[in-house]
């Protein structure tokens, strides 16, 4: 009798399984992507603070040379040495989860600076754990000083909460290659990765465009750069969105 009843739950519970309705869970579309370092890895620099310490305390880690170095990395990301010796760089690239392939096919390369800095939250700009640096900035807003560098961090509208159909306008910002735009302005073909600027070289420009091109400070494989036919549309008037934690009583808080 009770091998009966045990036969009998068997059965039920089979019925149960073959009749449910599968668990339906959701995907965030970059399951299957090669997911870069989480979270900091200053810990595993060699590095310390000596560099920016000297800043703090002498304004500088060598005398004044009177001219700014920029060196190009490639996409948007620059090193930047002040005339006293600090070196800044700027939006690191990677690959990015989630867009069904590779931008860059190399890792940015490992690079000691003292100050690095990410404007805003894209693979293409955010490979901070590739810094080897002092200090990181990310996506910041405000003045920040240090010897003889002085960071204006200018917050911007940024499409992680969009408020209209910007990414459904065809190839939008995309329409002119960076040469194009640059023959549209006065500009300079540099033939270098790296140049240096003081105040006397650049007095007579104004919306002058420096265009490194391919000359850039890292290894980066060639590619042809797609061509586009469609029209751009229109794009709608930005929400101003912040709009809403504007105080009621009065302009600031």
């Amino acid at each position: 009798m009770q091998t009966q009843k045990i036969a009998a739950k068997k059965a039920e519970m089979k019925e149960k399984e073959e009749t449910q309705q599968p668990v339906v869970t959701e995907e965030w579309g970059f399951e299957q992507a090669i997911i870069g370092p989480v979270g900091s890895l200053g810990f595993l620099q060699f590095s310390n603070n000596d560099r920016v310490i000297a800043a703090q305390k002498f304004g500088g880690i060598r005398e004044d040379v009177g001219e700014v170095e920029i060196t190009y990395y490639g996409m948007c990301a620059f090193k930047i040495t002040t005339p006293k010796g600090l070196e800044i760089v700027i939006d690191p690239w990677r690959n990015a989860p989630g867009f069904g392939g590779y931008w860059f096919l190399v890792d940015f390369p490992v690079t000691k600076c003292d100050i690095g800095l990410s404007t805003h939250a894209h693979g293409d700009h955010d490979a901070v754990h590739r810094l080897d640096a002092a200090m990181i900035m990310e996506r910041m807003g405000g003045v920040f000083e240090l010897g003889d560098v002085k960071i204006t961090g200018i917050l911007d509208k940024h499409m992680c909460e969009p408020q209209n159909d910007l990414y459904n306008a065809p190839n939008a910002g995309w329409e002119l290659s960076a040469e194009q735009f640059t023959r549209m302005l006065d500009h300079t073909f540099l033939k270098e990765h790296t140049i240096k600027l003081s105040p006397k070289k650049i007095k007579n420009y104004k919306q002058h465009v420096m265009y490194f091109g391919e000359n850039i400070a890292t290894k980066i494989y060639k590619w042809e750069a797609p061509t586009y036919e469609a029209q751009n549309k229109p794009l709608p008037d930005p929400v101003k969105a912040w709009e809403r934690f504007k105080p009621k009583n009065k302009e600031r808080y």
